[in-house]
């Protein structure tokens, strides 16, 4: 039986280059073009995202009647059902000359309900999925399925571009709107009032809610986002009262879960309406976790360990969902160093930049010993000195913490607005004796390495709990 889409929020998201070869159909003055291409379900709690592939087949000129309008033969369509990749849907896309989100024509109706959509969602057992781009280069969308003989129309909400910038398109009456904003005015005069309603319109995932992750919840709050998912395990320990945000005495009485905490803080900083916030005490690797990132239209790493980074580095490249990641590096003098050394890096990971395997961001070998839990094995890591002494250590200090979510956040702001002013959002790395920013060492072309196994699953939407097998 076919799968018929469930009643979320209907969503597409495409990389810069998928995108770039949408916006080119339009070069030809005067003359429609299209492309049929595939897309891969990406599929969270709430929310239904076709991710679109960027490899699309590009019809022979004997495949299209061009008229002006556009269509194309059925050998076309056959060949790419055909190669369709395991597990993808079809979709349309073609372009239009005029601006804005585009509507269909009688034709264009005709051609995807009638046409193509009977015969794609008998074959891939998925939606159909229609794209349209218009002269200034908005996409506008919808899912086709079907309801025994007929195709019935959804349209998406929101469309997203994830690449080198951030780009999103939303359905006319659904673009985000600020209400009373007199608690945030400051924060408004910055950017103006339409960027700080996209900001607002976030759904922002917090992993681990520590001494960074803490900082970054009460900082998105007072800016006025007010729709969170937080993931951690763990809870409150006296050790931890020097540097978690909003924590108290009481709290380590109680060993409350550290997401309970950011929870409270959010909502007493918050300055957007009625804030929803989703606490999920459990580790990352949790399909249930898993599951609710992505409905997330950002996400920040502030954990300290190699397998959640690896995990978040699929995350964002496969599922199109940029992860904002930090780390503190803190180097106690010793014999074979006799001074304090003190750093952060700071990072966005998305498509069309590094990713965080290639910046360093994690080593792939401990990655291993950590989903096998004999980073918690006593008798294991007892027997590994070095080992021992990295994931032993709990050197920092508050201010160092508060520095590396500020600056974690300021990455975010100057992707998602589009705001090079506020940050250039590439890797950095700050050392606090020399109180230095510097850009960290990548290639020199800002993508990831040619080895890089990270950039292959780029648009795959994959299942993230099989990258741990």
């Amino acid at each position: 039986m076919r799968k018929k889409t469930t009643p979320k929020r209907l969503g597409v998201a495409l990389n810069g280059d998928a995108y770039e070869k949408i916006v080119a159909l339009g070069e030809r003055r005067g003359q429609e073009q299209l492309r049929l291409f595939y897309w891969r379900p990406s599929i969270g709690d709430d929310r239904y995202t076709a991710i679109v592939d960027p490899a699309m087949l590009v019809p022979a000129e004997s495949e299209l009647i061009e008229t002006g309008n556009v269509s194309f033969t059925d050998s076309y369509l056959m060949r790419v059902l055909a190669a369709a990749p395991q597990g993808c849907g079809i979709g349309i896309v073609h372009n239009h000359f005029s601006p804005g989100w585009q509507g269909l024509s009688r034709d264009d109706a005709r051609t995807e309900s009638q046409y193509l959509a009977p015969v794609v969602c008998a074959a891939r057992e998925l939606p159909l999925v229609g794209l349209t781009v218009g002269s200034d280069g908005q996409l506008s969308g919808r899912f086709w399925d079907m309801e025994g003989n007929k195709a019935k129309k959804r349209d998406v909400d929101r469309i997203k571009v994830v690449g080198k910038w951030f780009m999103q398109f939303h359905r006319p009456g659904t673009a985000p709107e600020i209400g009373d904003a007199n608690n945030r005015i400051a924060t408004l005069s910055v950017w103006g009032e339409k960027k700080q309603a996209q900001l607002e319109s976030f759904r922002v995932g917090i992993v681990g809610l520590g001494s960074v992750g803490s900082m970054v919840s009460e900082s998105l709050a007072r800016m006025g986002i007010r729709d969170f998912i937080l993931v951690d395990d763990d809870t409150l320990e006296e050790r931890n009262l020097d540097r978690t945000t909003g924590a108290s005495r009481i709290d380590v009485l109680l060993r409350t879960p550290k997401v309970r905490i950011s929870k409270r803080t959010i909502r007493r900083a918050a300055t957007g309406d009625d804030p929803q916030i989703k606490a999920l005490r459990m580790k990352l690797q949790d399909e249930r976790a898993l599951r609710a990132l992505l409905d997330c239209d950002f996400v920040f790493s502030c954990v300290d360990r190699h397998l959640p980074r690896y995990i978040l580095d699929y995350l964002a490249y496969s599922h199109l969902i940029p992860v904002i990641d930090g780390g503190i590096h803190i180097c106690i003098p010793d014999s074979t160093k006799p001074s304090l050394d003190i750093s952060w890096r700071i990072h966005l990971a998305a498509p069309g930049r590094p990713c965080l395997q290639c910046i360093g961001g994690y080593e792939y070998s401990k990655v291993g010993l950590e989903r096998d839990g004999l980073i918690d094995d006593p008798k294991y890591i007892n027997g590994a000195p070095e080992l021992k002494k990295e994931y032993d250590a709990r050197e920092n200090v508050f201010c160092f913490s508060m520095s590396c979510a500020a600056h974690e956040v300021i990455q975010f702001l100057g992707y998602a607005l589009d705001e090079p002013a506020v940050s250039p959002a590439m890797p950095q790395m700050y050392f606090a004796g020399a109180g230095l920013m510097f850009k960290a060492p990548y290639q020199v072309d800002g993508s990831c390495k040619p080895e890089c196994q990270v950039k292959r699953y780029d648009s795959k939407a994959i299942d993230l709990t099989k990258i741990l097998a």
